[in-house]
């Protein structure tokens, strides 16, 4: 997926109020700050993506779930969000 495909998905989500979006599988590198406008958003599956950070503005999505899947690596970082967060990862027990 494109920078501008995943843009325009993001607006999209934004504009429609999306509860879920998901990016699995699209070979990420990186999720946008846009993703911050899209407030509705409760469920994001990232998984068999090759991301190393998520951006600041991901913090805007009050009610999210991260899925990430078994076997992806996550930033330490997201260890400090797992309090704010629910994260389904093997690193992140409940």
């Amino acid at each position: 997926m494109t920078r501008d495909e995943l843009l325009r998905l993001i607006d999209q989500a934004a504009a429609e109020g999306w509860k879920t979006l998901d990016l699995s599988g699209q070979e990420l590198t990186e999720i946008p700050p846009e993703i911050g406008q899209s407030t509705s958003i409760a469920s994001l599956d990232l998984h068999a993506n090759y991301l190393n950070r998520l951006p600041p503005e991901i913090g805007q999505l009050q009610s999210l779930a991260i899925a990430t899947r078994c076997g992806q690596t996550l930033p330490k970082k997201l260890r400090s969000w797992s309090k704010h967060f629910e994260i389904d990862h093997p690193a992140f027990p409940p």
